[in-house]
């Protein structure tokens, strides 16, 4: 036993449900990968990793407990703070660490916030330093990087957008394809041209494409053949061209 001093904390469980499920701990890892983290009674925070450093937003919402915006804002500052320093302890944020909070006048006000984050760093075994708020609204601050963060270790890059979280719609692959051919046309080697995509994008070839297509085999007396590949990576159009002996040509 590692701890044996710790032995008559444990108990031994032994219900048919996981434990994990009856105590929805399941829920609350899955929802420690989120970008955007609700606030009780209104109000949002998000968080967003970059390679420079992590932002955190705060977001009043609905939040209209108070008719007075300074203490709606304080009120829902002073949510978004306790919750923002757990979120940096489960998730192991380190590096520089930049939380905008919604913005107030009051240095009560102020200083409570700080107090908040404050104390809350005081129970981390990671080094912390912080600044006071500046006058935009925002409090910057460093945590050590222990290790990597748990973003990191659950997830890797995305092989579509390659991290970025976005990916050209349909339209625009295809628009780049027709001007990689409208390119490669005027070469007399070629005598046949080959397109592989994925579904999405192949049936917005034929379709809404299909009169350009068209035009450009019979002014340049070329073949056009597109082929539809499901597991086809939907980011990529591959554009193969032949010549008269179905060999590469290579432009």
């Amino acid at each position: 036993m590692i701890m044996p001093k710790s032995e008559k904390l444990l108990t031994l469980y032994s219900e048919d449900k996981p434990l994990f499920h009856k105590y929805n701990i399941e829920q609350e890892i899955e929802e420690i990968n989120c970008r955007k983290i609700r606030l009780p009674r209104g109000g949002s925070i998000v968080i967003e990793q970059t390679e420079a450093l992590v932002a955190i937003d705060v977001n009043s919402g609905k939040f209209k407990e108070e008719c007075d915006p300074e203490e709606t804002a304080f009120k829902t500052n002073l949510k978004a703070a306790k919750e923002i320093a757990r979120q940096i302890r489960l998730r192991d944020l380190g590096g520089v660490i930049v939380i905008d909070f919604i913005d107030m006048r009051t240095e009560s006000h102020i200083h409570a916030i700080e107090k908040v984050i404050t104390d809350a760093m005081k129970r981390d075994k990671a080094r912390t330093k912080m600044l006071k708020m500046s006058k935009f609204g925002t409090i910057e601050l460093t945590r050590q990087r222990i290790r990597s963060s748990l973003r990191d270790v659950l997830f890797e890059e995305c092989k579509f957008c390659g991290g970025t979280g976005y990916a050209k719609t349909v339209e625009s692959l295809c628009l780049n394809a027709m001007r990689d051919l409208k390119f490669a046309i005027h070469s007399p080697q070629i005598a046949k041209i080959e397109i592989m995509a994925n579904p999405a994008v192949a049936n917005y070839l034929q379709n809404q494409k299909r009169k350009q297509m068209i035009e450009i085999e019979e002014s340049y007396n070329k073949k056009i053949h597109i082929f539809s590949t499901a597991n086809h990576e939907f980011g990529k159009i591959d554009i193969r061209y032949l010549n008269q002996k179905d060999e590469p040509v290579m432009i």
